[in-house]
């Protein structure tokens, strides 16, 4: 009887232990990562890899960037008419002017370029492409967009 005893607190000793060592390494997994994006490849010449307040205008408007699996988020405040003006006031964005407006190849310092890798940055709202370009999408107070780099 004293020998059954004496292996089940044996027994739950080494539970304990165990569970707290799982503990342990969750722990110290979660607060060693972050959610910066890889700053290797195309996000390596990225200006910013955190999300970002910037501006201060009376209307805010935030845009997602993602890239490769990975995501950053501007907050812009500005009074400009229109997303592509707020994006350039802190160049964020940057391109040429074409027959349907500005076709945008940097956003965020990150390159996208169809006629060299069929890559393009799509304008997306609620993760459908928009129906008008960042320069002439009125910049309205609350809204949520997308700059999605795509194959």
């Amino acid at each position: 009887m004293l020998f059954e005893i004496q292996r089940v607190i044996k027994m739950k000793k080494t539970v304990i232990i165990s569970v707290c060592l799982i503990i342990a390494v969750l722990i110290g997994a979660f607060f060693l990562s972050d959610n910066t994006p890889d700053t290797s490849g195309i996000w390596e010449n990225a200006m910013y890899t955190e999300d970002a307040e910037l501006g201060e205008g009376k209307k805010t408007v935030s845009i997602d960037v993602i890239a490769e699996g990975e995501k950053v988020t501007f907050t812009l405040h500005s009074d400009k008419e229109t997303v592509g003006d707020a994006l350039k006031e802190h160049n964020l964005i940057d391109g040429e002017e074409g027959s349907y407006g500005l076709y945008v190849k940097f956003v965020n310092g990150i390159k996208a370029d169809y006629d060299e890798n069929q890559t393009y940055w799509a304008f997306c709202k609620g993760s459908k492409p928009t129906s008008t370009g960042v320069d002439v999408t009125e910049f309205k107070d609350g809204e949520k967009y997308e700059l999605v780099y795509t194959k």
